[in-house]
């Protein structure tokens, strides 16, 4: 995403560096903790056996089970940026995005990718939020919610078992998504957005852009779609009522409503 409130397209251009900060790099945790490993297996292989068989029997075992570490820091890397062997997923490794950022998805050479569903587009029959304007609580709740995290596909499969089921579930079913956070300034339409006032219209629309989303999902000519209007659309937001069962059920501390006796 692109926002003057969001900490994108501050790198410096011949930055390829996507986390700046002083902390380990990942090649650096993983060569520590291979050859951490390596002197632990080491050492119990080659302790375990001496004490078991003798020294002569195994010689040399712990060589031979750790003949293929990850090994050197320009190993991993030359691993990480090279395609997979034949039978593996088979694409190369793509440079991070810096200034200026381009602000779309990139994808390995012989791949491609295409919007499912965007924040904003609606989970119904109605029409899609209009970005020209700021989004509000009822719009909000009758969208997909912003910026996802975890998501999860539950395919839909009928009763019993074999190639026909699984067909179903690899056609239809269920995406749901985590809704981690939003950005104030995008929902509320403002490039001023931590000097304005704080209204109450605000504050909802921003909370309804939290939660989950559900969407029900089909394969349609030749790509995976929305499908709208479904009974399972719908969004899991902080002002959504849920029962709790369970022994947390009726705790004071689980109750939430001014006069105490808990939402159900």
């Amino acid at each position: 995403m692109s926002s003057s409130l969001h900490p994108d397209g501050k790198l410096n251009p011949s930055d390829s560096v996507t986390n700046p900060s002083g902390n380990a790099s990942i090649l650096d945790v993983i060569e520590a903790r291979q050859m951490s490993r390596r002197a632990f297996l080491k050492n119990s292989v080659g302790a375990t056996a001496v004490a078991a068989l003798g020294g002569s029997a195994l010689a040399g075992m712990s060589d031979k089970a750790l003949a293929h570490p990850l090994g050197r820091k320009h190993a991993i890397a030359a691993a990480l940026h090279s395609p997979s062997p034949a039978g593996g997923i088979g694409f190369a490794s793509i440079a991070p995005n810096v200034v200026p950022m381009s602000d779309k998805v990139t994808v390995p050479a012989g791949y491609t990718a295409r919007v499912l569903v965007s924040w904003g587009d609606s989970l119904n029959a109605e029409p899609h939020w209009d970005t020209v304007g700021a989004m509000d609580e009822a719009t909000q709740l009758r969208s997909f919610g912003a910026h996802n995290d975890g998501m999860h596909y539950f395919p839909f499969t009928p009763a019993g078992k074999g190639k026909a089921a699984e067909k179903i579930g690899n056609w239809r079913g269920l995406l749901v998504a985590n809704n981690e956070y939003c950005d104030p300034g995008l929902v509320c339409n403002t490039t001023s957005y931590g000097t304005d006032v704080i209204s109450e219209e605000m504050v909802r629309a921003q909370l309804a852009a939290h939660g989950v989303s559900i969407v029900e999902v089909w394969r349609k000519r030749g790509g995976f779609e929305v499908k709208r209007p479904s009974a399972f659309n719908r969004r899991i937001t902080g002002r959504t009522p849920c029962r709790v069962s369970g022994p947390a059920a009726g705790h004071p501390m689980m109750k939430t409503d001014a006069d105490g006796k808990g939402k159900v």
